[in-house]
């Protein structure tokens, strides 16, 4: 049971750096779609130059997120 755990775990954990090399912008704006932006970008404006910290449910893989907003 822990040698499948751990294959399982390696597994995942490649899944997820192939995951990132295929990352472009291209495949980021065709893959990834946020919805109520308009809400950070009026958080931004209101906040200026403060610190803000946001909180959101994980329903994906981060790293596309990060991708998405620059």
């Amino acid at each position: 049971e822990k040698r499948r755990i751990a294959i399982a775990s390696f597994q995942a954990v490649a899944r997820t750096i192939v995951e990132i090399l295929r990352m472009d912008a291209a495949w980021v704006a065709r893959s990834v779609r946020i919805i109520g932006q308009h809400y950070l970008r009026e958080l931004q404006e209101e906040a200026k130059h403060r610190p803000v910290i946001g909180v959101t449910l994980h329903l994906g893989n981060w790293e596309l997120v990060a991708a998405k907003a620059h």
